[in-house]
């Protein structure tokens, strides 16, 4: 029988089947984004997308998780809201809800979330106002 190996766990799986670890939690995220049509409409707004220029300036292009947490620069892909707008849709746009991160990083604030999500969230907001009492170079 042919099989592959889990990407979450590492287990040998039959290839055309699912692992136990991803059953509840690949349900739970393609629900996640499929339940609302009003928040993948707000992704392609111009509200969004001036909220999204505005966090990566504030952040000066670098992922804020890696500069603190990591100690090293990196530049970021994804602007990541702290608190999810599944949880609270009126913190969508607000700049201290708004965070850059690398995609790798995105994943892993997932996952913290899992654990402790309030601790995610106090730390992320943590990083954020550390960021903002740097000033840009001067060149």
């Amino acid at each position: 029988m042919l099989s592959k190996i889990c990407t979450r766990c590492g287990k040998r799986i039959p290839l055309n089947s699912v692992c136990k670890c991803s059953i509840g939690k690949r349900g739970k995220h393609t629900q996640h984004h499929r339940y609302n049509e009003d928040i993948k409409k707000f992704y392609s707004t111009s509200e969004w997308k001036k909220a999204r220029e505005r966090c990566i300036a504030e952040c000066f292009g670098i992922d804020i998780y890696s500069f603190f947490v990591l100690k090293k620069i990196e530049y970021g892909e994804i602007v990541h809201h702290i608190i999810p707008i599944v949880n609270d849709y009126s913190e969508r746009l607000k700049a201290e809800n708004l965070i850059y991160l690398t995609e790798t990083n995105h994943k892993l604030i997932h996952s913290l979330y899992e654990n402790s999500y309030d601790e995610t969230v106090k730390l992320l907001k943590t990083l954020l106002k550390m960021a903002k009492t740097i000033t840009a170079p001067r060149g």
